[in-house]
């Protein structure tokens, strides 16, 4: 099964990479080989600008929102469309570019992120439900706390801990 997946994946990528080649050399034959490749160049120069203009926050906050089942506002939404659509401008192809455009219309990239996150969540999460079912419906096991920290203390704090611990230490 895990080689028909390679497969299938191969497959639709090297359909896609034919895809842009083509599309590449109709619109240079249209437009000529000059103005293509200006599109192409402002195409990705525009995709670096928008993703170094954004950062990763608006995943972690989009996942986060996600998981509590709270919805999307509208800035998360727009942030993480943002980064998308400068990702897929970065790629070379008009393909891609194209669809990166299409992300950046706001009822679009709603209805877009919500359907992929949709089957993204019914994919990933039934394999994972049913992978750890034991620890997911199993009351035996006790309240599972699952979360991530961020360390606050400082180097100089640190220090005056370790001093104050050595001290008890000498104490006793």
């Amino acid at each position: 099964m895990q080689k028909s997946i390679m497969r299938s994946f191969f497959f639709i990528f090297l359909v896609f990479i034919l895809t842009e080649i083509l599309v590449i050399i109709a619109v240079s034959n249209i437009l000529g080989f000059g103005i293509t490749f200006i599109l192409l160049v402002t195409s990705t120069a525009l995709g670096i600008w928008m993703c170094r203009s954004g950062d990763l926050r608006p995943f972690n906050h989009a996942k986060i929102h996600y998981i509590q089942g709270v919805p999307f506002d509208k800035q998360v939404l727009g942030n993480a469309g943002m980064l998308v659509s400068g990702f897929l401008l970065i790629v070379p192809g008009f393909v891609t570019s194209f669809i990166g455009l299409v992300l950046l219309v706001p009822g679009l990239k709603t209805f877009i992120f919500h359907k992929v996150l949709w089957c993204v969540s019914e994919k990933l999460l039934s394999k994972h439900t049913k992978h750890n079912a034991a620890f997911s419906y199993d009351e035996s096991v006790g309240t599972v706390v699952d979360g991530e920290y961020y360390e606050t203390t400082t180097q100089k704090h640190k220090e005056r801990s370790n001093e104050q611990y050595h001290k008890n230490l000498d104490k006793s």
